[in-house]
């Protein structure tokens, strides 16, 4: 019996954690505050700075982002941030990214410098990303793979994938942006702006899409809501097995005997 219990117990525990802030929204009447992002994946040296930190730290996966945090991902180092159920933004390598500001159904992300790709395979009708660089931001509010190069003087913003956005310069300009163009600004007073046809994708891209992929793949998402993101992480540390009178449970590796969740990791 107190082996059930355990288990019953588990996937509780697991799926208040990926889910913690739609379950705190059920206790009260009040809109709940969205999910923060999380630090997904990262490969190499990557850091971290919050407000109030004397200095720039080690980031750790799983961290959760708050705003005003940023990141830097250094020589031959890339990152992934999980913003919703299936989105996601990558750094490479010389890269700086920040979350700027996050709201039910908005959120801001900075790209400084380096090259970032906004990953969204689904975007709910309302919802918002906006990217601010140095001489332009770009509003997205449809699915798609997003692509944005700053460098010194040019910033790249490429859509693939059926995406479309709005360019806003800094003197207040606003353009369309429409799938498959490559949206050139140039920094000066006024910034220039250039479209051509996007080119074809590379090895970064192609890096991008496997890394998606997997969620489709995942065998946890297929029993837990489509909004709960983290499901696919389960996959690595344990199993589902049906229970009689209960359903389906998710069970973690390696459990000894007396084995308690938050207390032995």
């Amino acid at each position: 019996m107190d082996y059930l219990k355990r288990i019953w117990l588990t996937p509780l525990l697991i799926l208040f954690a990926l889910s913690g802030s739609a379950a705190l929204a059920a206790m009260d009447d009040e809109a709940w505050a969205p999910t923060p992002p999380r630090l997904s994946f990262i490969d190499g040296e990557v850091s971290y700075w919050r407000e109030g930190a004397d200095d720039w730290a080690r980031a750790r996966s799983n961290l959760a982002l708050a705003e005003g945090d940023a990141l830097y991902t250094g020589q031959n180092a890339n990152l992934e941030v999980q913003f919703g159920s299936r989105s996601f933004v990558r750094a490479d390598e010389n890269s700086q990214l920040s979350l700027l500001e996050q709201e039910e159904r908005y959120i801001q992300f900075k790209v400084a410098s380096g090259r970032v790709s906004f990953d969204m395979r689904s975007l709910a009708v309302g919802d918002t990303v906006e990217v601010s660089t140095p001489d332009a931001v770009f509003t997205i509010e449809h699915p798609g793979y997003y692509r944005v190069e700053v460098g010194s003087r040019d910033t790249h913003f490429v859509t693939r994938r059926g995406g479309e956005a709005t360019v806003t310069t800094a003197d207040g300009r606003a353009l369309s942006i429409y799938p498959s163009e490559d949206i050139v600004v140039t920094a000066g007073d006024p910034a220039r702006v250039a479209t051509y046809a996007a080119p074809a994708p590379d090895a970064w891209d192609s890096w991008n899409d496997a890394r998606s992929d997997r969620i489709g793949e995942s065998i946890s998402a297929r029993y837990l809501p489509p909004d709960v993101y983290g499901a696919e992480e389960l996959d690595r540390y344990g199993h589902w097995r049906e229970v009689p009178s209960y359903g389906s449970v998710w069970i973690p590796y390696g459990m000894s005997a007396g084995w308690v969740p938050y207390r032995n990791g």
